[in-house]
C-alpha cells in the first residue's frame, strides 16, 4: 500500500530544499484556494500543499473536471496532490458495510491549477468562471485581524508588555509586547496570531501539557505556525517569520524524519482557526471536506 505520509512529505521537502522556504513561510495567499469545478475551498493540508505548489494559483480543478467545463490541460503540466480521509466501514454477518465506521485510510488525487489550462470551449469555460464565487471581499485588512482578535474577548486572556510573547495553559492567556515595541505591525500580528493558535487548543477541545517533552513542544510549535500562517494570509498580512539559516535546517530535520507531522499540524491548525472565526462571528466558506473526494468523477 503507498504511503501517503511519504509522498506528501517527499513532494513537500523537495520545495522546501529548493526554495529555501518552509511551508508557512510563503509571501503569496493561501485562503481561498479551491475546487473551481465545485467552487468549495479546500481546507487543512490540502490549503498548505495547494498554495505552496500554485505559487499564487488559487483555482484548481482535476484533468477531467477542466475537460468537462472546457478546458485542456496543456501537455507536460505537472498535477498537484490533494489528500483525504477515506472512512472504512465495519461489515455486518452478511458482509454488507453498516454505518459503524472501523478505521480512516488516507488517500489521494491529483489536480492542476486553472493556469495550467488552455480555453478549448470559451462557452462552457466562461460559464464556469460566471458561477465561480470570490469570498476574498469579507478578509484581507487589518480591520479583519482586529475582528479576529475580539473573538477571543472573554475566552482568553490577553496582557501586553514586558519583551517576551508566551501562552499560559494554566491561565488560558496569552501576553505579548506592546505593539509599538515590534519593527513592523506584520511582526505584531505574526507573534500574537501564534500565540492565540496556543490558546485555541483548549477552545477545540485539546490539551496542552504544560511539561511538554522536546516532541510534543516541537508538535505545539507547528500547528501554531501553521495557524499564524492561516491568520495572516486571511486577513492580507504577511507572515513574519524566522529566517534564518538555523531555524530553517531544524525544521527541515524535523520534517523530513515525521512526515505525519504537517498533515496532522495542518488539520489542527485549520480547526482551531474556523473556531476563532466562529467567535468572532465571521462566515466560514463552504470547504471540500477532508473526508471526502471532490472530484466529482
Amino acid at each position: 500500500m503507498t504511503d501517503i505520509y511519504s509522498i506528501v512529505s517527499s513532494e513537500l521537502i523537495k520545495a522546501v530544499t529548493e526554495s529555501g522556504r518552509l511551508p508557512w513561510q510563503k509571501p503569496w495567499q493561501t485562503f481561498g484556494v479551491r475546487n473551481v469545478a465545485s467552487g468549495r475551498e479546500y481546507s487543512g493540508i490540502n490549503t498548505v500543499l495547494l498554495s505552496w505548489f500554485g505559487a499564487g494559483e488559487l483555482d484548481f480543478l482535476t484533468y477531467n473536471q477542466a475537460a468537462a467545463n472546457g478546458a485542456q490541460v496543456r501537455k507536460g503540466e505537472k498535477s498537484k496532490i490533494v489528500v483525504f480521509w477515506k472512512p472504512i466501514f465495519k461489515r455486518d454477518a452478511s458482509g454488507q458495510d453498516t454505518k459503524e465506521i472501523k478505521t480512516w485510510l488516507l488517500r489521494y488525487y491529483r489536480v492542476f491549477g486553472k493556469g495550467q489550462c488552455d480555453i478549448a470551449d470559451e462557452a462552457k469555460w466562461a460559464k464556469l468562471m460566471a458561477k465561480r464565487e470570490r469570498a476574498l471581499a469579507q478578509h484581507g485588512t487589518v480591520e479583519t485581524a482586529e475582528a479576529l482578535i475580539a473573538g477571543i474577548a472573554g475566552r482568553i486572556g490577553h496582557t501586553t508588555g514586558g519583551n517576551r510573547a508566551y501562552y499560559t495553559p494554566s491561565g488560558h492567556s496569552i501576553n505579548i509586547p506592546d505593539k509599538g515595541a515590534f519593527h513592523t505591525l506584520a511582526g505584531y500580528y505574526s507573534t500574537l496570531a501564534h500565540e492565540i493558535g496556543h490558546a485555541m487548543a483548549k477552545e477545540t477541545g485539546e490539551s496542552l501539557d504544560a511539561n511538554f517533552g522536546a516532541e510534543e513542544y516541537s508538535k505545539e510549535e507547528l500547528v501554531a505556525e501553521m495557524f499564524a500562517n492561516f491568520f495572516c494570509s486571511y486577513c492580507g498580512i504577511e507572515n513574519e517569520v524566522n529566517n534564518s539559516v538555523a531555524y530553517f535546517q531544524s525544521w527541515l530535520g524535523r520534517l523530513q524524519g515525521n512526515p505525519q507531522w504537517l498533515i496532522s499540524a495542518a488539520n489542527k491548525a485549520q480547526k482551531r482557526f474556523e473556531r476563532l472565526m466562529e467567535f468572532a462571528g465571521i462566515h466560514k466558506p463552504a470547504q471540500v471536506a477532508d473526508t471526502e473526494d471532490d472530484t466529482g468523477e
